[in-house]
Protein backbone atom coordinates (compact mmCIF):
# COMPACT_ATOMS: atom_id res chain seq x y z
CA UNK A 1 0.00 0.00 0.00
CA UNK A 2 2.90 2.08 1.15
CA UNK A 3 4.71 2.01 -2.34
CA UNK A 4 1.39 2.43 -4.08
CA UNK A 5 0.65 5.77 -2.25
CA UNK A 6 4.70 6.75 -3.53
CA UNK A 7 3.72 5.81 -6.83
CA UNK A 8 1.33 7.92 -6.68
CA UNK A 9 3.02 10.94 -5.38
CA UNK A 10 5.21 10.58 -7.98
CA UNK A 11 2.74 10.54 -10.72
CA UNK A 12 1.14 13.90 -9.20
CA UNK A 13 5.01 15.56 -8.67
CA UNK A 14 5.76 14.66 -12.09
CA UNK A 15 2.56 15.98 -13.49
CA UNK A 16 3.55 19.46 -11.68
CA UNK A 17 6.97 19.38 -13.54
CA UNK A 18 5.56 18.32 -17.01
CA UNK A 19 2.80 21.16 -16.65
CA UNK A 20 5.14 24.20 -15.26
CA UNK A 21 7.47 22.98 -18.47
CA UNK A 22 4.39 23.60 -20.42
CA UNK A 23 3.57 26.71 -19.34
CA UNK A 24 7.12 28.10 -18.79
CA UNK A 25 7.30 27.34 -22.71
CA UNK A 26 4.11 28.99 -23.63
CA UNK A 27 5.20 32.30 -21.50
CA UNK A 28 8.55 32.76 -22.91
CA UNK A 29 8.93 33.70 -26.21
CA UNK A 30 10.94 35.90 -28.63
CA UNK A 31 9.51 39.43 -26.59
CA UNK A 32 10.93 37.64 -23.33
CA UNK A 33 14.83 37.54 -24.59
CA UNK A 34 14.75 40.91 -26.48
CA UNK A 35 13.11 42.96 -23.85
CA UNK A 36 15.45 42.74 -20.40
CA UNK A 37 19.18 42.71 -21.46
CA UNK A 38 17.93 46.72 -22.97
CA UNK A 39 16.34 47.44 -19.71
CA UNK A 40 19.28 46.53 -18.15
CA UNK A 41 21.92 48.62 -20.16
CA UNK A 42 19.89 52.22 -19.65
CA UNK A 43 19.36 51.72 -15.94
CA UNK A 44 22.88 51.39 -15.16
CA UNK A 45 23.44 51.51 -11.05
CA UNK A 46 19.53 51.85 -10.96
CA UNK A 47 19.20 48.45 -12.31
CA UNK A 48 17.10 46.96 -9.30
CA UNK A 49 14.55 49.34 -9.68
CA UNK A 50 13.81 48.70 -12.98
CA UNK A 51 13.75 45.23 -12.41
CA UNK A 52 11.37 45.47 -9.70
CA UNK A 53 9.01 47.38 -12.20
CA UNK A 54 9.99 44.74 -15.70
CA UNK A 55 9.04 41.83 -12.71
CA UNK A 56 5.26 43.42 -11.57
CA UNK A 57 4.03 43.26 -14.64
CA UNK A 58 5.82 40.56 -16.31
CA UNK A 59 5.94 38.06 -13.39
CA UNK A 60 3.46 38.94 -10.85
CA UNK A 61 0.70 39.51 -12.91
CA UNK A 62 0.85 36.11 -15.16
CA UNK A 63 1.58 34.44 -12.23
CA UNK A 64 -1.80 36.13 -10.42
CA UNK A 65 -3.60 35.33 -13.83
CA UNK A 66 -2.65 31.69 -13.80
CA UNK A 67 -3.70 31.36 -9.81
CA UNK A 68 -7.04 32.93 -10.60
CA UNK A 69 -7.64 30.67 -13.59
CA UNK A 70 -6.73 27.49 -11.15
CA UNK A 71 -9.63 28.98 -9.22
CA UNK A 72 -11.80 29.44 -11.93
CA UNK A 73 -11.34 26.69 -13.61
CA UNK A 74 -12.60 27.66 -16.67
CA UNK A 75 -12.03 29.32 -19.74
CA UNK A 76 -11.01 32.92 -21.37
CA UNK A 77 -14.61 33.24 -21.89
CA UNK A 78 -15.31 32.84 -18.23
CA UNK A 79 -13.30 35.13 -17.17
CA UNK A 80 -15.10 38.47 -17.88
CA UNK A 81 -18.90 36.68 -18.36
CA UNK A 82 -19.39 38.84 -15.06
CA UNK A 83 -18.75 42.13 -16.13
CA UNK A 84 -21.87 41.34 -18.98
CA UNK A 85 -22.54 37.95 -20.69
CA UNK A 86 -21.07 38.82 -23.60
CA UNK A 87 -17.77 41.00 -22.34
CA UNK A 88 -15.54 37.54 -22.03
CA UNK A 89 -16.57 37.35 -25.80
CA UNK A 90 -15.84 40.72 -26.06
CA UNK A 91 -12.31 41.17 -24.21
CA UNK A 92 -11.35 37.47 -25.64
CA UNK A 93 -11.57 38.90 -28.96
CA UNK A 94 -10.33 42.04 -28.28
CA UNK A 95 -6.74 39.90 -26.67
CA UNK A 96 -7.01 37.55 -29.43
CA UNK A 97 -6.56 40.56 -32.20
CA UNK A 98 -4.07 42.34 -30.02
CA UNK A 99 -1.99 39.54 -30.37
CA UNK A 100 -2.27 38.81 -33.74
CA UNK A 101 -1.42 42.16 -34.44
CA UNK A 102 1.66 43.12 -32.29
CA UNK A 103 3.57 40.21 -30.31
CA UNK A 104 2.73 37.44 -33.48
CA UNK A 105 4.42 40.06 -36.69
CA UNK A 106 7.31 41.10 -33.45
CA UNK A 107 8.14 37.41 -33.60
CA UNK A 108 9.50 37.72 -37.48
CA UNK A 109 10.84 41.28 -36.52
CA UNK A 110 13.05 39.76 -33.75
CA UNK A 111 14.22 36.60 -35.94
CA UNK A 112 14.69 38.97 -38.63
CA UNK A 113 17.18 41.48 -36.63
CA UNK A 114 18.67 39.03 -35.01
CA UNK A 115 19.47 36.08 -37.08
CA UNK A 116 18.86 36.64 -40.59
CA UNK A 117 19.91 40.55 -41.07
CA UNK A 118 23.62 40.06 -39.60
CA UNK A 119 24.30 36.83 -41.83
CA UNK A 120 22.32 37.22 -44.86
CA UNK A 121 21.03 40.28 -47.59
CA UNK A 122 17.58 39.38 -47.50
CA UNK A 123 14.46 42.02 -47.90
CA UNK A 124 12.51 42.01 -44.70
CA UNK A 125 9.25 41.80 -46.62
CA UNK A 126 10.57 38.77 -48.63
CA UNK A 127 11.60 37.52 -45.52
CA UNK A 128 8.42 37.95 -43.77
CA UNK A 129 6.62 36.44 -46.49
CA UNK A 130 8.61 33.10 -46.22
CA UNK A 131 8.45 33.05 -42.56
CA UNK A 132 4.52 33.58 -42.86
CA UNK A 133 4.13 30.87 -45.48
CA UNK A 134 5.85 27.91 -43.44
CA UNK A 135 3.83 29.30 -40.54
CA UNK A 136 0.85 29.51 -42.53
CA UNK A 137 1.06 25.91 -43.24
CA UNK A 138 1.68 24.19 -40.10
CA UNK A 139 -1.04 26.09 -38.72
CA UNK A 140 -3.40 24.53 -41.29
CA UNK A 141 -1.76 20.78 -40.90
CA UNK A 142 -1.01 20.98 -37.17
CA UNK A 143 2.16 19.68 -37.65
CA UNK A 144 3.48 17.50 -34.40
CA UNK A 145 7.18 18.90 -35.02
CA UNK A 146 6.18 21.88 -33.33
CA UNK A 147 5.36 20.04 -29.95
CA UNK A 148 8.63 18.11 -30.35
CA UNK A 149 11.01 21.08 -30.66
CA UNK A 150 9.65 22.60 -27.68
CA UNK A 151 9.73 19.56 -26.13
CA UNK A 152 13.86 19.90 -26.49
CA UNK A 153 13.60 23.26 -26.85
CA UNK A 154 13.47 24.69 -23.84
CA UNK A 155 15.43 22.79 -21.48
CA UNK A 156 18.26 24.23 -23.82
CA UNK A 157 17.40 27.70 -23.53
CA UNK A 158 17.37 27.04 -19.94
CA UNK A 159 21.05 26.08 -20.02
CA UNK A 160 22.41 28.96 -22.71
CA UNK A 161 20.57 31.31 -20.73
CA UNK A 162 22.03 30.12 -17.40
CA UNK A 163 25.04 29.82 -18.52
CA UNK A 164 25.29 33.45 -19.92
CA UNK A 165 23.75 34.59 -17.20
CA UNK A 166 26.10 33.30 -14.87
CA UNK A 167 29.56 33.79 -17.09
CA UNK A 168 28.41 37.46 -16.97
CA UNK A 169 27.57 37.44 -12.84
CA UNK A 170 30.93 35.83 -12.06
CA UNK A 171 33.83 36.30 -14.48
CA UNK A 172 32.82 40.21 -15.84
CA UNK A 173 33.92 42.52 -13.60
CA UNK A 174 32.84 45.20 -15.36
CA UNK A 175 32.23 48.59 -13.41
CA UNK A 176 28.43 49.81 -13.24
CA UNK A 177 28.07 53.32 -14.34
CA UNK A 178 26.03 55.71 -12.12
CA UNK A 179 22.50 56.16 -14.05
CA UNK A 180 20.96 59.44 -13.97
CA UNK A 181 18.29 58.24 -15.02
CA UNK A 182 14.42 59.19 -13.61
CA UNK A 183 10.98 57.57 -13.18
CA UNK A 184 12.80 53.74 -13.76
CA UNK A 185 9.98 52.22 -11.96
CA UNK A 186 7.68 53.30 -14.01
CA UNK A 187 10.07 52.39 -17.29
CA UNK A 188 10.26 48.47 -15.85
CA UNK A 189 6.60 48.44 -15.84
CA UNK A 190 5.49 49.61 -18.86
CA UNK A 191 8.24 47.36 -20.31
CA UNK A 192 6.90 44.23 -18.36
CA UNK A 193 3.89 45.18 -20.65
CA UNK A 194 5.34 44.38 -23.83
CA UNK A 195 5.75 40.63 -22.51
CA UNK A 196 2.15 40.15 -23.47
CA UNK A 197 2.38 37.85 -20.66
CA UNK A 198 -0.50 39.28 -18.41
CA UNK A 199 -2.95 39.05 -21.07
CA UNK A 200 -1.17 35.86 -21.84
CA UNK A 201 -1.49 34.25 -18.74
CA UNK A 202 -5.72 34.38 -18.56
CA UNK A 203 -5.14 32.47 -22.17
CA UNK A 204 -2.57 30.20 -21.04
CA UNK A 205 -4.57 29.32 -17.94
CA UNK A 206 -7.02 28.07 -19.58
CA UNK A 207 -4.93 26.16 -22.25
CA UNK A 208 -3.75 24.23 -19.18
CA UNK A 209 -7.50 23.70 -17.76
CA UNK A 210 -8.60 21.96 -20.99
CA UNK A 211 -5.11 19.58 -20.86
CA UNK A 212 -5.88 18.75 -17.37
CA UNK A 213 -9.50 18.18 -17.92
CA UNK A 214 -8.79 15.61 -20.60
CA UNK A 215 -6.90 13.44 -17.53
CA UNK A 216 -9.64 11.53 -16.16
CA UNK A 217 -7.76 10.08 -13.29
CA UNK A 218 -7.38 14.01 -11.66
CA UNK A 219 -10.00 15.52 -9.25
CA UNK A 220 -10.88 19.11 -8.84
CA UNK A 221 -8.89 20.09 -6.31
CA UNK A 222 -5.73 18.06 -7.64
CA UNK A 223 -5.70 20.27 -11.09
CA UNK A 224 -6.67 23.33 -9.05
CA UNK A 225 -3.28 22.26 -6.94
CA UNK A 226 -1.25 21.50 -10.14
CA UNK A 227 -2.02 24.51 -11.70
CA UNK A 228 -0.99 26.50 -8.66
CA UNK A 229 1.87 24.82 -8.14
CA UNK A 230 3.02 25.00 -12.38
CA UNK A 231 2.13 28.42 -12.03
CA UNK A 232 4.51 29.42 -8.99
CA UNK A 233 7.22 27.33 -10.54
CA UNK A 234 7.41 28.96 -14.13
CA UNK A 235 6.72 32.59 -12.00
CA UNK A 236 9.94 31.85 -10.07
CA UNK A 237 11.81 30.67 -13.51
CA UNK A 238 10.76 33.47 -15.26
CA UNK A 239 11.77 35.83 -11.94
CA UNK A 240 15.00 34.52 -12.03
CA UNK A 241 15.80 34.85 -15.57
CA UNK A 242 14.65 38.36 -15.83
CA UNK A 243 16.85 39.64 -13.19
CA UNK A 244 19.54 37.81 -14.61
CA UNK A 245 19.44 39.21 -17.89
CA UNK A 246 19.34 42.69 -16.55
CA UNK A 247 21.76 42.52 -14.32
CA UNK A 248 23.95 41.07 -17.28
CA UNK A 249 23.00 43.97 -19.52
CA UNK A 250 23.78 46.61 -16.57
CA UNK A 251 27.48 44.77 -16.43
CA UNK A 252 27.65 45.09 -19.78
CA UNK A 253 26.22 48.51 -20.75
CA UNK A 254 29.36 50.26 -21.68
CA UNK A 255 29.77 48.00 -24.57
CA UNK A 256 26.74 49.38 -26.29
CA UNK A 257 26.45 52.99 -28.09
CA UNK A 258 23.02 54.84 -26.50
CA UNK A 259 21.48 54.24 -29.50
CA UNK A 260 21.72 50.60 -29.51
CA UNK A 261 18.41 48.35 -29.92
CA UNK A 262 17.19 45.96 -27.95
CA UNK A 263 17.87 43.45 -30.72
CA UNK A 264 21.37 44.80 -30.70
CA UNK A 265 21.89 44.95 -27.15
CA UNK A 266 20.88 41.16 -27.02
CA UNK A 267 23.22 39.82 -29.62
CA UNK A 268 26.26 42.03 -28.15
CA UNK A 269 25.32 40.39 -24.74
CA UNK A 270 24.99 36.73 -26.23
CA UNK A 271 28.76 37.61 -28.18
CA UNK A 272 30.22 38.92 -24.84
CA UNK A 273 29.25 36.07 -22.55
CA UNK A 274 29.10 33.29 -25.09
CA UNK A 275 31.32 33.80 -27.93
CA UNK A 276 29.99 33.46 -31.64
CA UNK A 277 29.21 29.38 -31.27
CA UNK A 278 26.92 29.93 -28.40
CA UNK A 279 25.81 33.27 -30.08
CA UNK A 280 24.38 30.95 -32.82
CA UNK A 281 23.05 28.51 -30.41
CA UNK A 282 21.20 31.79 -28.89
CA UNK A 283 19.95 32.78 -32.77
CA UNK A 284 19.17 29.38 -33.16
CA UNK A 285 16.47 28.84 -29.77
CA UNK A 286 15.55 32.73 -30.31
CA UNK A 287 14.32 31.47 -34.13
CA UNK A 288 12.33 28.15 -33.04
CA UNK A 289 10.35 29.63 -29.71
CA UNK A 290 9.45 32.87 -32.45
CA UNK A 291 8.24 30.61 -34.80
CA UNK A 292 6.46 27.97 -32.14
CA UNK A 293 4.67 31.21 -30.75
CA UNK A 294 3.55 32.66 -33.53
CA UNK A 295 2.01 28.89 -34.89
CA UNK A 296 0.33 28.78 -31.39
CA UNK A 297 -1.38 31.84 -30.71
CA UNK A 298 -2.60 31.67 -34.48
CA UNK A 299 -3.64 28.34 -34.18
CA UNK A 300 -5.49 29.34 -31.03
CA UNK A 301 -7.09 32.17 -32.22
CA UNK A 302 -8.19 30.39 -35.09
CA UNK A 303 -9.93 27.76 -32.93
CA UNK A 304 -11.46 30.87 -31.25
CA UNK A 305 -13.37 32.61 -33.58
CA UNK A 306 -14.00 29.51 -35.03
CA UNK A 307 -15.74 28.37 -32.28
CA UNK A 308 -17.58 31.84 -31.39
CA UNK A 309 -19.19 31.87 -35.11
CA UNK A 310 -20.43 28.71 -35.47
CA UNK A 311 -17.35 26.14 -35.90
CA UNK A 312 -17.07 25.98 -39.60
CA UNK A 313 -13.31 25.66 -40.86
CA UNK A 314 -13.45 28.12 -43.35
CA UNK A 315 -13.76 30.26 -40.51
CA UNK A 316 -10.41 28.94 -38.76
CA UNK A 317 -8.85 29.23 -42.38
CA UNK A 318 -9.34 32.98 -43.00
CA UNK A 319 -8.17 34.12 -39.88
CA UNK A 320 -4.94 32.17 -40.52
CA UNK A 321 -4.97 33.75 -43.58
CA UNK A 322 -5.62 36.98 -42.60
CA UNK A 323 -2.74 36.61 -39.25
CA UNK A 324 -0.18 35.84 -41.77
CA UNK A 325 -0.73 38.90 -43.77
CA UNK A 326 -1.13 41.12 -40.93
CA UNK A 327 2.17 39.46 -39.76
CA UNK A 328 3.51 39.99 -43.51
CA UNK A 329 2.76 43.70 -43.37
CA UNK A 330 3.29 44.80 -39.83
CA UNK A 331 6.36 42.78 -39.09
CA UNK A 332 8.44 44.68 -41.78
CA UNK A 333 8.43 47.71 -39.18
CA UNK A 334 10.80 46.19 -37.09
CA UNK A 335 10.91 45.47 -33.01
CA UNK A 336 11.19 48.90 -32.18
CA UNK A 337 8.49 50.18 -34.35
CA UNK A 338 5.65 47.79 -33.30
CA UNK A 339 7.10 48.18 -29.47
CA UNK A 340 6.48 51.95 -29.76
CA UNK A 341 2.81 51.26 -31.71
CA UNK A 342 1.80 49.12 -28.68
CA UNK A 343 2.41 51.04 -25.83
CA UNK A 344 -0.54 53.30 -26.04
CA UNK A 345 -3.02 49.74 -26.38
CA UNK A 346 -1.33 47.86 -23.60
CA UNK A 347 -2.05 51.24 -21.52
CA UNK A 348 -5.67 50.77 -22.12
CA UNK A 349 -6.14 46.84 -21.88
CA UNK A 350 -3.45 45.87 -19.29
CA UNK A 351 -5.14 47.82 -16.62
CA UNK A 352 -8.56 46.03 -16.97
CA UNK A 353 -6.96 42.58 -17.62
CA UNK A 354 -5.40 43.37 -14.03
CA UNK A 355 -8.61 44.16 -12.72
CA UNK A 356 -10.46 41.27 -13.95
CA UNK A 357 -7.46 38.52 -12.85
CA UNK A 358 -8.01 40.59 -8.77
CA UNK A 359 -11.63 40.12 -9.15
CA UNK A 360 -11.53 36.50 -10.38
CA UNK A 361 -8.59 35.31 -7.33
CA UNK A 362 -10.34 36.40 -4.37
CA UNK A 363 -13.39 35.09 -2.15
CA UNK A 364 -16.42 35.43 -3.98
CA UNK A 365 -17.96 37.05 -1.32
CA UNK A 366 -15.79 40.16 -2.10
CA UNK A 367 -17.20 40.18 -5.35
CA UNK A 368 -20.57 40.20 -6.95
CA UNK A 369 -21.57 40.99 -10.70
CA UNK A 370 -22.62 44.81 -9.33
CA UNK A 371 -18.57 44.76 -8.34
CA UNK A 372 -17.42 43.73 -11.34
CA UNK A 373 -19.14 46.44 -13.54
CA UNK A 374 -18.21 48.84 -11.23
CA UNK A 375 -14.68 48.05 -11.30
CA UNK A 376 -13.83 47.74 -14.53
CA UNK A 377 -15.92 50.78 -15.45
CA UNK A 378 -13.90 52.89 -13.71
CA UNK A 379 -10.79 51.32 -14.36
CA UNK A 380 -11.25 51.77 -18.01
CA UNK A 381 -12.47 55.45 -17.29
CA UNK A 382 -9.40 56.13 -15.45
CA UNK A 383 -6.89 54.28 -18.01
CA UNK A 384 -8.06 56.61 -20.68
CA UNK A 385 -5.49 59.92 -19.90
CA UNK A 386 -2.69 57.21 -19.84
CA UNK A 387 -3.83 56.27 -23.26
CA UNK A 388 -4.24 59.51 -24.48
CA UNK A 389 -1.05 60.72 -22.97
CA UNK A 390 0.79 57.55 -25.07
CA UNK A 391 -0.71 58.60 -28.22
CA UNK A 392 1.60 61.48 -27.73
CA UNK A 393 -1.45 64.37 -26.77
CA UNK A 394 -0.75 66.72 -24.19
CA UNK A 395 -3.45 66.64 -21.00
CA UNK A 396 -4.71 69.10 -18.83
CA UNK A 397 -2.48 70.47 -15.70
CA UNK A 398 -5.21 68.76 -13.37
CA UNK A 399 -4.50 65.12 -14.20
CA UNK A 400 -0.93 65.13 -12.69
CA UNK A 401 -2.51 65.60 -9.58
CA UNK A 402 -4.19 62.14 -9.66
CA UNK A 403 -2.08 59.32 -7.56
CA UNK A 404 0.57 58.20 -9.45
CA UNK A 405 -0.37 59.46 -12.67
CA UNK A 406 3.01 60.09 -13.44
CA UNK A 407 3.81 56.44 -13.32
CA UNK A 408 1.26 55.59 -15.89
CA UNK A 409 -0.60 54.33 -13.28
CA UNK A 410 -3.50 56.69 -12.75
CA UNK A 411 -5.99 54.27 -12.37
CA UNK A 412 -4.50 52.05 -9.61
CA UNK A 413 -6.26 54.07 -6.78
CA UNK A 414 -9.55 54.60 -8.36
CA UNK A 415 -9.84 51.18 -9.20
CA UNK A 416 -9.46 49.55 -5.72
CA UNK A 417 -11.50 52.66 -4.05
CA UNK A 418 -14.24 51.37 -6.27
CA UNK A 419 -13.95 48.26 -5.27
CA UNK A 420 -14.05 48.88 -1.60
CA UNK A 421 -17.24 51.23 -2.11
CA UNK A 422 -18.82 48.46 -4.17
CA UNK A 423 -18.57 46.29 -1.22
CA UNK A 424 -19.78 48.53 0.92
CA UNK A 425 -23.04 49.68 -0.97
CA UNK A 426 -23.37 45.45 -1.53
CA UNK A 427 -22.98 45.11 2.06
CA UNK A 428 -25.86 47.70 2.89
CA UNK A 429 -28.17 46.31 0.55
Amino acid sequence: MKQANNSSSNQFTKKIWITAFAMFSMFFGGGNFILPPQLGSKAESQWLIVALGFCLSAVAIPLLGVLAQAKLQGTMLDFGKKVYPKFGLIIGAVMYIICLTLPIPRTASVVYELSVAPVFSINPLLFNSLYFALVGYLCFNRNKIIGILGKYLTPLMLVIILFMIGKAIFFIDNQIPTSQATNLFATGLLEGYQTFDGIASIIIGGVITISLNMDSSLSFSQKKRITIYAGIISGISLFIIYIGFIYTGTILSSQFPEQATRSQILSGVSQHTLGQMGYLLLTTAVTIVCFTTAVGIITGAGDFFKTISGGTNKNYNIIVILSCIVGILLGKTGVEYIIKIAIPILVLIYPMVIMLIFLNLVSDKWTSTFIFRLVISITFLFSLPDFISALGITLPSWFSTIPLSRYNLAWVLPAFASWGIGILIQKRS
